[in-house]
């Protein structure tokens, strides 16, 4: 319940509350991996690394956490906040043992391959992500721009085209109209 209460809260934005009730998850059934990942995001989206740098590694204590790859990959979200992308990467790479087929992982890691200037190792993690989530228009757009970027244009249109036509919210949609002029 305590869990479930503190989702509700960051569902809100209501941090502090949040904070509140996912430690009191813990405190009552401390190998309660969920509520400690769930924890550690909030820290992370209030930019609170150390703290939730300590969150994900409890969360991982628990042998029996049916879900790890989820607390690996916000262990790897917080390293590539703190500047430190092979870390970040590391950890990345141990979500994606765990879980093969886990898009938003190679989506990240191909971020942090980016951020060390790896582009091949970025092209190959973003073009993972899309075999693993074919829909998402997130490392289509995220791929076209590298491949701008590497002077590909036509490999750049190709994967802008995409996120235009998958981008349903429009989030990725109007930069990649303006990218795909550039190319054209």
């Amino acid at each position: 319940i305590q869990n479930d209460l503190a989702l509700a809260y960051r569902e809100i934005e209501m941090y502090p509350e949040a904070i509140t009730h996912f430690t009191k998850a813990v405190e009552l059934k401390p190998d309660f991996s969920e509520a400690y990942n769930n924890l550690g995001t909030v820290y992370l989206i209030l930019k609170r690394w150390d703290p939730a740098i300590g969150c994900f590694k409890n969360a991982l204590k628990n042998n029996l956490y049916a879900t790890p790859h989820f607390a690996y990959n916000n262990l790897g979200l917080t390293y590539y906040n703190k500047g430190d992308f092979h870390r970040a990467i590391e950890h990345y790479q141990k979500a994606v043992q765990l879980q093969p087929s886990f898009s938003r992982s190679y989506h990240n890691m191909g971020i942090a391959f980016e951020s060390l200037e790896q582009w091949e190792k970025a092209v190959e993690s973003y073009k993972k992500s899309i075999r693993y989530a074919p829909d998402n228009p997130t490392s289509y757009f995220y791929l076209g721009r590298l491949y701008m970027k590497l002077n590909e244009p036509t490999l750049a249109a190709r994967n802008l085209e995409e996120t235009i036509r998958l981008n349903k919210q429009n989030i990725f949609a109007p930069e990649a109209r303006r990218l795909l002029k550039k190319v054209q």
